[in-house]
């Protein structure tokens, strides 16, 4: 009973915070349009990081959620018509900072159209990308991929250079938990998710993709 107890609160608490989260991107993106669209600015680069840091607590938030659900054996995907490519661009663009965009390539590609749960594989995608980044040595390239085969759908996030240093305790267990929950989504869509030093690979099968 103390653990259902414990998942309904933070159940509860994710909820309190969807709103004043809300409320922050929305402003965000008033004063954006106020400033306009210049890259050199110093104040429209602050408001692109608060942006990302809102991405960040939404689906931190996101995570305990499915978390819980997990736990509950409740997951359930909303699966769509999705241009997977596409999302992946979504995902950097909302998770990697402005100082590493120059080492965080996404090959270029067509669309490649799959039937998934868009909202929850962006995010996965979204925290692959960004471990990946803690986990790469400073001046390594990031190098992301889609591509479709046969009968699946690959997402590869890969590190040129591995960091040799250890990792905290504390960012082990962080990612620790976004591999779970991650590998849960995956696996939900029928799909596995493989690892390694700094490399991540997502195979979504697609039996039906012509």
């Amino acid at each position: 009973m103390s653990e259902r107890i414990a998942r309904d609160t933070v159940v509860d608490i994710a909820h309190d915070f969807n709103g004043p989260l809300g409320t922050m991107l929305l402003e965000t993106l008033i004063l954006e349009r106020r400033l306009g669209d210049d890259p050199s600015s110093d104040t429209i680069g602050a408001v692109r990081s608060i942006q990302r840091s809102i991405d960040v607590l939404t689906a931190v938030i996101g995570d305990l959620m499915d978390l819980s659900r997990i736990a509950e054996g409740a997951l359930q995907l909303q699966r769509a018509s999705t241009d997977v490519h596409a999302l992946v661009q979504r995902a950097m663009t909302r998770t990697v900072a402005d100082g590493e965009k120059a080492r965080v390539v996404l090959d270029p590609g067509p669309a490649v159209i799959a039937n998934v749960d868009a909202r929850r594989l962006e995010r996965v995608v979204a925290n692959l990308v960004a471990t990946a980044v803690g986990e790469a040595a400073a001046t390594s390239r990031i190098a992301i991929g889609v591509t479709r085969g046969p009968a699946a759908v690959r997402i590869t996030i890969a590190a040129d250079e591995p960091d040799p240093r250890p990792q905290p305790e504390a960012e082990r267990r962080r990612v620790a938990l976004g591999l779970h929950i991650g590998r849960t989504v995956i696996e939900a869509h029928g799909g596995r998710l493989l690892t390694g030093d700094a490399r991540f690979v997502i195979e979504l099968a697609q039996p039906e993709a012509r």
